[in-house]
């Protein structure tokens, strides 16, 4: 999460120290989006990290609209799918997260919905960069226990379905067109709460850093 903070405030900086100007228009746009999920869950100091766990990618896609006024300031809000999960490095992490201990992933399948205030760095040509932070509520549908070519369903019943918690998201507006980047979301809830079979408490959260492409649909309004 550190490593990531400071890609994100990094990137946000280098904009902020460009030559920025203010927009003249208001303009309401509507965006569709793809994008690759590295996600993992992560673990509260309280757990003492003992599970050996690593990332996933999986694809995410969805839909919203953006809004930048006459000045620096916007939003955007939005819906989304995504698959999320992890993956068990041991025999351990796997007795935690299954009902067995095979070395597994863990795949998920979320509805989200979210939105964010953005700040926006004016470039030249009609490019922008925005930073923006908010907040996102999703709900597991349903997902799958991932063993090599093997697949069955995952038992959701000690899983928090609900998942609740903060995005950071920065981007390159190329024309206000086509828009490439990378966001950021932790859980403010738990997602799975479990002892392992070594006898530690394991609290974990969603955690996932998102790299992103979108392209604008059409306009609704500006001028």
């Amino acid at each position: 999460m550190k490593r990531t903070l400071l890609i994100l405030s990094l990137i946000t900086l280098t904009a902020t120290f460009s030559q920025a100007q203010y927009n003249t228009k208001t303009r309401i746009m509507i965006y569709g989006e793809g994008g690759l999920n590295l996600s993992t869950l992560y673990q509260s100091a309280s757990s003492e990290k003992a599970l050996k766990l690593s990332n996933i990618t999986r694809p995410v896609i969805g839909l919203y609209v953006k809004t930048k006024f006459p000045t620096l300031m916007g939003f955007d809000a939005g819906v989304s799918l995504s698959q999320q999960g992890t993956n068990t490095k041991d025999s351990v992490a796997s007795s935690a997260i299954f009902p067995d201990s095979a070395i597994s992933k863990a795949v998920l399948n979320y509805a989200y919905a979210y939105g964010d205030a953005l700040y926006y760095f004016e470039l030249q040509g009609d490019n922008t960069i925005h930073a923006g932070v908010g907040l996102y509520a999703g709900y597991a549908m349903n997902g799958d226990q991932v063993t090599g070519s093997d697949k069955k369903k995952l038992l959701l019943d000690d899983w928090k379905r609900f998942d609740f918690g903060l995005q950071l998201k920065t981007a390159f507006n190329i024309h206000e067109f086509i828009t490439l980047g990378v966001q950021y979301r932790i859980a403010f809830l738990r997602t799975l709460e479990t002892v392992d079979r070594v006898g530690n408490d394991n609290n974990l959260r969603n955690s996932v850093l998102t790299l992103t492409a979108a392209l604008r649909l059409f306009e609704i309004k500006s001028k």
